[in-house]
């Protein structure tokens, strides 16, 4: 039932929104004409391009950090605190939902602005947004009291959230023509089987 938005927004994307031509690079007309198309030889490909691979790296951490979150913080709260866990989902339903929204369209329209400027804004920024949260993180752990744990998360859930418009708009930078959507999935592939699968266990 929660996918039914996806494929709604996939149908409406897909009648309404035009994939633009990347031009190809100077030295690399040929190599385009024939582009890789499976999903293994685009893989295979992507981690010649070191901005791939630390962004792969980068992604890794994030989805280990994020899944150690979504495990461990709930209980925390309760342990603690003694809130109910409608008390906790209430709470950080809100944090991600509403502030986490907001900071998705924060991080893409900021993103996009700052890599006008200069394309290495892209990753610039989601890396000073997660070294600003991280402390923060730590922080309300060691609370006293919920409501200021709450208030210590409120940077680093929205930058969780801030940091994906610029960094899958940088893998969509490297991508060839006819290939987008793959270079998206192997990125996704490596966040979930090697970050968000494997954070909680190593964090427990």
């Amino acid at each position: 039932i929660m996918g039914i938005p996806g494929i709604v927004m996939a149908l409406i994307l897909a009648l309404t929104v035009r994939i633009p031509k990347s031009p190809a690079p100077p030295a690399a007309s040929d190599e385009s004409a024939s582009a890789p198309s499976s999903m293994l030889s685009v893989m295979r490909h992507l981690l010649t391009v070191p901005r791939y691979r630390w962004i792969v790296l980068g992604m890794i951490a994030y989805g280990a950090a994020y899944s150690s979150f979504q495990t461990f913080q709930p209980s925390l709260l309760k342990r603690e605190f003694a809130l109910s866990f409608s008390e906790i989902g209430l709470r950080l339903g809100l944090l991600q939902g509403l502030l986490g929204g907001a900071a998705i369209i924060l991080g893409g329209v900021t993103g996009d602005w700052l890599a006008k400027r200069d394309p290495r804004w892209q990753l610039k920024m989601p890396a000073i947004a997660l070294l600003v949260s991280g402390p923060l993180f730590a922080a309300a752990q060691y609370a006293p009291a919920a409501w200021s744990c709450i208030a210590l998360l409120a940077i680093p859930v929205a930058a969780l959230s801030f940091i994906q418009p610029p960094v899958f708009a940088a893998v969509q930078d490297l991508a060839k023509d006819g290939e987008r959507a793959t270079t998206t999935a192997t990125l996704f592939f490596f966040l979930t089987v090697f970050g968000v699968s494997t954070g909680g266990l190593i964090t427990g």
